[in-house]
């Protein structure tokens, strides 16, 4: 594990807490997502670095850029501030992430397809996923032309590769074995 995630973890716990303690989960998503969203621009951490820059300045500034107007957003982004923590919004982000899907009882998954997928496959490859997850499935759909075949899943560490390409690498292996 990074060093950034690892020094993002107790902010992103603490957010999570405070976020499900006061039904506000949804709410403070989108404040980190904006913020994370903001960090992740080069300009954005060039003046998280800046030197000259005043602690209250930085968080003035990176509040209006990132639509945050309330207290509690505005007292987080000011504690990052003082800390010179700004540049761990996506790592706090990532980790708030996995605490809220934990909590709520999700995985996120990405199905990569060789072709587009119809609604009713679509459905069905959800619930199955579902059921081998025992968790109910956020699922991000991709389409990666050079599978051919078949579909790859990952949910977290997770992979099952049910692809062509996949099948033809087993196949080629096993006879030059």
């Amino acid at each position: 594990m990074s060093d950034s995630a690892t020094s993002a973890r107790p902010y992103a716990r603490a957010v999570f807490e405070l976020a499900r303690d006061a039904g506000t989960l949804a709410a403070w998503r989108e404040r980190l997502q904006a913020l994370a969203t903001l960090a992740g621009m080069a300009d954005a951490r060039a003046l998280f670095g800046m030197p000259g820059v005043a602690r209250q300045q930085l968080t003035d500034v990176v509040s209006e850029a990132a639509g945050i107007d309330d207290g509690a957003g505005r007292n987080f982004v000011r504690l990052l501030a003082v800390n010179r923590r700004l540049g761990l919004l996506p790592a706090i982000f990532e980790a708030f992430e996995a605490l809220r899907r934990e909590h709520e009882g999700t995985a996120e998954v990405t199905v990569t397809t060789a072709t587009e997928v119809d609604e009713s496959q679509r459905a069905k490859l959800v619930e199955a996923i579902e059921r081998h997850l025992s968790l109910r499935a956020d699922v991000r759909w991709d389409v990666d032309a050079e599978l051919l075949a078949g579909a790859r899943i990952r949910a977290g560490d997770q992979v099952i590769d049910a692809t062509a390409s996949s099948q033809l690498d087993q196949l080629r292996h096993a006879l030059t074995a």
